[in-house]
This record gives structure tokens, sequence and C-alpha cells, in this order.
């Protein structure tokens, strides 16, 4: 016979289960289709259509003579499906990517093949155990809330677990086996019969060893590592035109979030880092900067070298960067250099420090861009903690004009909305108005001509873009409107 609060206990996991599995999917779809909010939408949609289909179902059948026995056989059920998920998540998501270039149809598919089966299962369990505790208590009411309640404790549970715990200490793919485990370890606490418990044992023993002998990895990674904010994927490869060996970290598809040459750790790799220099000309005084963005800290070790007098405030909002920097990109702390951890806005929010130069790195990657960081709420913050003559140096990527170019022109009257002085530069010069590039925003405090206080360093100089010639009918963005992710859509069909 089954325990007393058997029923209570699986409803309680199965709701830990929905919303892990969820949150797992989220790691899953990042390397191929980014964490926009195009994405969530996708798959927090797909997981409650699942559910939504699951108690419809579950419903039915369990009007038809339920028992503990066929209860079972739904969660040993789940415990199989989600172990598929670990077992076709890499060639489904590699096929995916490869072949649907919209990424709101990419992720939808995947949603649909990875997630939708195990979450359609899972939605069959609370109505079958209802039905179940139905034969013990005439109360319905009261037995239909209570064990509701007693699932939505379970998701709230399984949410806390994984986001301050499980999936940054095992990663994605073991935390999924174990997801896996523990539905068919849950199947036999429902029902001991023998039979069916020498089943499940199997599959067990199955599932364990194929864990161990099955690795999920993306070709030519040299880590993939979890995060409590992001997945990171570390890679070796061969610059092509130096043929120099360089290691880059990925958070999203196609884009390197930094790059590292091996035979120089602290060169300077990506073009547009190379760009906060200009800060040297527009403030060649500088004592005190500050960079929102630290990722692999090349930029901060480029910058202590260029002035040997200063420091630089880094704010990186997760701790587990700096672990990857000094581990697989040779970054060693200097005392001239203070590393923060926590939120860049929250951060400028209560700072009360004066800085001559802020550079803002938060928005390298066009697939979650935080759009709080591109407010004229924080560029006022922004504003308030600079010097006198003090310089803000932004990159973003977009275009200068046409579709893509919505986000930039945004950007660009916004900042205009807040500094008496903005100027563009575009980091390539071969590119056009219409190609998604790194584009350089500069602003200063002061009304000044940055074009001048650069014009004779041809580094920067001939990539200067003709303010006169950008016309936007943009909105300033606002805490309380930003589109952002909106306007960065159609560069992800690119």
């Amino acid at each position: 016979m089954p325990k007393k609060y058997v029923l209570e206990i699986s409803i309680f996991v199965s709701g830990a289960v929905v919303m892990i599995l969820e949150l797992l999917g989220s790691r899953m779809f990042a390397p191929f289709f980014g964490n926009s909010l195009i994405v969530w939408t996708n798959l927090i949609g797909i997981v409650m259509a699942s559910l939504s289909i699951g108690y419809w179902f579950g419903g039915r059948i369990a009007d038809k003579e339920p028992t503990y026995k066929k209860y079972s056989v739904i969660l040993f059920v789940v415990g199989l499906l989600i172990f598929l998920v670990y077992l076709l998540q890499l060639p489904v998501l590699v096929l995916l990517q490869n072949n649907i270039v919209d990424i709101r149809y990419g992720s939808i598919l995947a949603g649909v093949i990875l997630l939708a089966p195990a979450s359609a299962f899972l939605g069959m369990v609370s109505p079958y155990a209802v039905r179940l505790k139905m034969k013990d208590i005439k109360a319905s009411g009261a037995t239909v809330g209570r064990l509701y309640a007693i699932s939505t404790f379970g998701s709230i549970a399984g949410t806390f677990l994984a986001g301050f715990w499980l999936i940054a200490r095992l990663g994605t793919s073991q935390s999924i086996v174990l997801l896996s485990l523990v539905a068919i370890a849950l199947s036999v606490v429902v029902w001991t019969d023998v039979k069916f418990l020498i089943i499940r044992l199997v599959a067990i023993t199955i599932i364990a060893i194929g864990a161990l002998s099955f690795r999920v990895q993306l070709s030519g990674v040299v880590a993939d590592i979890d995060t409590q904010y992001s997945r990171a994927l570390i890679y070796d490869s061969v610059e092509e035109i130096s043929s120099r060996n360089v290691r880059t970290i990925a958070f999203v598809p196609g884009e390197a979030e930094s790059a590292m040459y091996e035979d120089n750790p602290d060169e300077l790799v990506s073009d547009y880092t190379k760009f906060f220099r200009i800060a040297g000309f527009l403030k060649p005084d500088q004592k005190r900067t500050l960079l929102i963005g630290g990722g692999t800290y090349m930029y901060p070790r480029d910058y202590l070298k260029q002035f040997p007098e200063s420091e630089m405030d880094v704010v990186e909002i997760d701790p587990e960067m700096t672990d990857i920097a000094k581990k697989y990109f040779s970054f060693k702390e200097d005392p001239r250099l203070n590393i923060y951890h926590e939120d860049g806005r929250t951060f400028i929010n209560r700072s009360k420090a004066s800085y001559d130069a802020i550079f803002l790195d938060a928005f390298k990657s066009y697939n979650s861009v935080p759009f709080y960081l591109a407010t004229r709420e924080s560029l006022e913050r922004i504003r308030g903690l600079l010097s006198e003559n003090g310089v803000v140096v932004t990159n973003i990527v977009s275009a200068l004009e046409g579709e893509n170019a919505r986000f930039f022109e945004a950007e660009y009257v916004t900042l205009k909305s807040v500094f008496p002085s903005v100027s563009i530069f575009r980091v390539s010069s071969g590119s056009s108005n219409q190609d998604i590039q790194n584009i350089i925003l500069v602003a200063a405090r002061a009304s000044v001509d940055l074009g001048q206080a650069v014009k004779y360093s041809p580094t920067y100089a001939d990539k200067i873009v003709d303010k006169d010639a950008i016309k936007s009918g943009a909105l300033v963005l606002t805490d309380n409107f930003a589109p952002v992710d909106q306007y960065l859509f159609s560069l992800n069909l690119k």
C-alpha cells in the first residue's frame, strides 16, 4: 500500500520539477537562440500550453478507474522523457539553429520537441493525484485547493533551488539527468510492486550509465560552465588573419563575449575595446574610471597599462565570471583594480564616487541587452557620477541606418537628451551604414567638440560618423518605455 503522504510528496516534487525543467530550458536554448525576451516568451508559452494539455488529459484518464499503479507509470514516463531531453538537446538545437534563421520559430520548435512532451506528462500529475485523493476525502474543494497549493509550493521551491544552487553547481546537462532520476525514483515510491520496481531500477541504471558515458559537448568547446547568471562556452581556435591561437568565451550564438591571444594574454583582440582608449584623448588626466561589464577583464588590463597612476572600478554582475577570467583567461587581480560583483544599474544608483571616464560594455550582445542601462534615467545617474569634464564611452551592436538601426537611433537620441556633446564612431571603416557593426558612442558632460579632440589621431579621426546624416524619429528610452528586444529583433535574422 502507498505511504500516507505519498500523493502530497509526489505533487510537491512534480511542481519543483516543472519549474526546474523550464529554467533548464533557458540554459539549453541560450547558446543557440540567445536569452532575449522573445526566447523567454516562447519558452514560457510552450511549457504553459503543454501543462494545460496535460491537465486536460490527466483529468480525463483519472476518471477511468484511477490507480496508484497508473499514477506511478505517469511519473515513470516523465523520467524517461526528461532523459530524452538530455540525449536529444544537442542534435536538435544544432539542427534548428543551422536551418531556421528566425529565432522565434527556432525556439518554438525547440520547445515543442524538447520540453513539451515531459511538460504535458507533468501536467497530468496534479489532476490524477486529486482524483486518487478524492477516494478518501469527502471535502473535494479543500482537497483540490490543498493539493494545488502543495504543487505551487513545490514550484516555488524548485525555482529557488535551480536559480540559487542546482544549475550553477551541477550544470545544465547534469541537472537534467538528476530530474530524470528523481521522477523515476518518485514513481517507485508511489508504487513498489516488485515487477515494476525491477523495470525502474533497470531504467535508473541505464540512465546513470548513459549519463556517465554520453557527453553532450559542442564542437571545439574547452569548457561549458553554468553560473547563476549565464551559460558560458569557452572555445579555442586559430585566428584566420594572423594564424594566432585565440581563446573566446560566448554566451549567445555567433557572438564572442571576450577573446584573448594565448601568446599574449594582455593584448586586446576585439577592435571595439581599442576604441575605449578614445577617452584618453578626451580626458588625458584620468585618475579614476568605471567600467560596467567586466567580462574577462581584457580592457581593465589594458587601461592599467595605459594609465599607470590611475585606478579603475569594474562592475561585473557575475562573480563566477571573475573566476573564469582567472582560470581560463590569465587574469590577475591588481590593487588598482576594484571589482564589484553586482548589477551595473544598482551600482550607479547607489554610488557616490566621481569618475573621469565611464565605459559601458554591457551592450555587446544583441540577444540579451540589459535595457535598464540604456534608459534616460540610467544615463542621468551616470552623468551625475562624472567629473566636470568627464566622458562616457559606450559600445553597441547595431546598424547606423535602416531597419537594423532602431536600437542605435534610440540610444543616440537618449544620450543627446542627457549629454550636451555626443559623437559617433564606427569601429570598422569598411562597413556601410546598413551593416550590423560595433558602434562607439562617446558623450561628454561638458559642451566640447569631440571630433576636434581626436582629429589628429588617424585611429579615430577617419571613423567619425557625420551626425548630421543621422535622421532619426526614435523616441527616448526610459525605464517606462524601452522596447530594446523588439528594436534588436531584426538583427537576430541576419
